[in-house]
């Protein structure tokens, strides 16, 4: 994941991303698996490699629940 401030992006390529042409290599399949973070409760725009956002309204429990959630999805998959 990489992000500055509130926006971030999550991305599943092979090997280290050191330019642009390294994002892509992010795995669409995977990705496309992973937006069953919506079953979750989690929201993310379902286009890899777009930005998603954090927002003053969300509590630092809500973040920890979206992480966690994207934790257990990636555990789920990756089984």
């Amino acid at each position: 994941m990489a992000g500055f401030g509130s926006v971030f992006v999550t991305y599943v390529p092979e090997g280290p991303v050191r330019s642009y042409s390294g994002l892509l290599r992010n795995d669409d399949r995977f990705f496309v698996e992973y937006r069953r973070l919506i079953v979750k409760g989690i929201f993310k725009l379902p286009v890899a490699l777009k930005r998603n956002h954090t927002n003053l309204s969300q509590t630092e429990a809500d973040i920890d629940n979206a992480l966690a959630a994207c934790d257990d999805t990636i555990r789920e998959m990756t089984a």
